[in-house]
């Protein structure tokens, strides 16, 4: 149930960070706004592995693969937000952009969970995909 709770938790943040890069828009360049908030985010997050380590926890536990794939997953989310931050200062509507970027996000996701993962997919997580495609169909197109 925790998972359900900081989900919701992250889905009000990257709103909230939308917003924020729209209201944003073109005053600022959208490689130099990139930097900035993976900069800060990187603070943040030092901060938060300063204060776990402090409550006893081991926070610096990594493995070979482990550095591996975060730093793949660094240049990926890097250039993601590049991505990200252009669409968002260059599209007309959050209303599309946003949910266009979520919701292929999630569909892609589902694809890479089922052919590289192996997770089951049930009937009734195919009318749920469908539903998103559909939805996303009909908020680009609107």
């Amino acid at each position: 149930m925790f998972w359900i709770i900081t989900g919701v938790l992250t889905a009000l943040l990257f709103a909230l960070m939308d917003l924020i890069t729209k209201i944003m828009g073109k005053s600022i360049s959208v490689y130099l706004s990139a930097f900035l908030m993976n900069f800060i985010a990187a603070v943040v997050l030092f901060l938060y592995l300063i204060f776990q380590h402090l409550a006893g926890k081991n926070p610096f536990y990594f493995t070979n693969k482990g550095i591996i794939l975060s730093s793949i997953a660094g240049v990926v989310n890097g250039a993601s937000f590049v991505f990200f931050i252009f669409t968002l200062t260059n599209t007309p509507k959050i209303s599309l952009a946003s949910p266009l970027v979520r919701i292929l996000t999630v569909i892609i996701a589902v694809v890479l969970g089922f052919l590289v993962l192996k997770e089951q997919i049930t009937l009734k997580y195919i009318v749920g995909f469908l539903i998103s495609i559909i939805g996303l169909y009909l908020l680009i197109s609107s």
